[in-house]
């Protein structure tokens, strides 16, 4: 893998097309950066079995090892339950379903026919019915994760398919991930920061102030155990809302791309370039992951990239005057500026999981 054509700036070495595709691709992302549209769109693919966010239901081996402060500071004692813990639970996840994933999805290779020509998967649709399904099967603790039925998938079937997992604001696991686990693909998403403020402010107008004590508590531990973080604690309790959103914004996806710059099995996904050009980046993905892209997913692709096109606008527009500022200082921070160009366009679209 290696980076986008926006961070050609930097070497990255080149996959071996002779090797055999990855089992297991990570989506790292801060919030409301469009990764459930990236999800939707890496669902296309025959061979993907998606999972969003799998540490969030309870019952889950992932949803110990995401209590981990390894997921924002790196500390030694995280990374070998890390290393304990990471292939059991991915391989949980991959025989399971959850309420956050992409159902129902399209035709899959390891979906039984009969199931699908029935209409099945539509049904997983409901909450209502995966909730039943979760219950008739016996999955106990109050989880709301449960395997894949064997009537819509044959096991065996099911594992040899690509696993993709959506994993927020986990710069220290993709870090950890691309050390120690060179077989696992991480697809970084990242989106303009003005983009992520506005989203940010549009579900946090009631919040604000609760939402920054809680930046501030985490940008402090940040300081106090990440050398490398280049963040003083002194001045953490003047930071208002917006500067305290952007500071760990910088933080988390520049450590993210840092691990990965020279890492083979990194990619960089800028959210501009979805909304610009969704086809060219659904190629570069299908090239990089080595999935399979049918002309079906062409088609479904096609009908949706106007629209996301229609709803951009440049940065600037999006935030007043001072908000601005705070944007353009926490894009100097670090060398992520290179990424946009002065007057980019973004997303106007408040990304939330619904």
């Amino acid at each position: 893998m290696g980076t986008t054509s926006v961070d050609a700036s930097r070497e990255s070495p080149v996959r071996d097309p002779r090797e055999r595709a990855s089992k297991c691709v990570v989506v790292a992302a801060h919030c409301s950066s469009g990764s459930k549209r990236l999800l939707r769109i890496l669902d296309q693919s025959p061979v993907t079995h998606i999972r969003s966010e799998p540490y969030n239901c309870p019952g889950s081996p992932f949803a110990s090892l995401r209590r981990m402060p390894a997921s924002w500071i790196d500390l030694p004692e995280s990374c070998d339950e890390l290393r304990a813990g990471w292939d059991a639970a991915a391989a949980w996840a991959h025989s399971r379903m959850g309420p956050r994933d992409c159902l129902p999805s399209p035709p899959k290779r390891h979906q039984k026919r009969l199931p699908r020509a029935l209409g099945l998967q539509h049904a997983f649709g409901s909450r209502r019915l995966r909730r039943l399904v979760a219950d008739v099967g016996g999955v106990v603790g109050g989880s709301e994760e449960w395997p894949v039925p064997p009537a819509m998938a044959a096991p065996d079937d099911l594992s040899e398919s690509t696993l993709v997992m959506k994993f927020n604001q986990s710069p220290q696991i993709v870090g950890w991930l691309l050390r120690e686990r060179p077989d696992v693909s991480v697809v970084h998403l990242i989106r303009h920061p003005a983009a992520y403020l506005n989203s940010g402010m549009s579900r946090r107008r009631s919040g604000q102030e609760a939402a920054r004590r809680a930046n501030i508590e985490r940008l402090r531990v940040i300081s106090d155990r990440d050398p490398h973080s280049l963040i003083e604690s002194a001045g953490l309790d003047r930071l208002d809302f917006e500067q305290s959103e952007l500071l760990f914004w910088v933080y988390a996806n520049t450590r993210a791309r840092d691990a990965g710059s020279r890492c083979a099995n990194y990619m960089l996904v800028r959210d501009e370039d979805v909304v610009a050009d969704a086809s060219s980046v659904a190629a570069q993905l299908a090239a990089e992951l080595f999935l399979e892209w049918p002309e079906r997913a062409t088609r479904w692709l096609s009908h949706r990239a106007t629209h996301w096109t229609a709803r951009s606008t440049c940065w600037t527009d999006l935030l007043d005057a001072r908000q601005a500022d705070c944007v353009r200082a926490a894009l100097e921070m670090s060398d992520l500026d290179e990424l946009w160009d002065a007057d980019q366009r973004v997303s106007h679209v408040d990304y939330r999981w619904r």
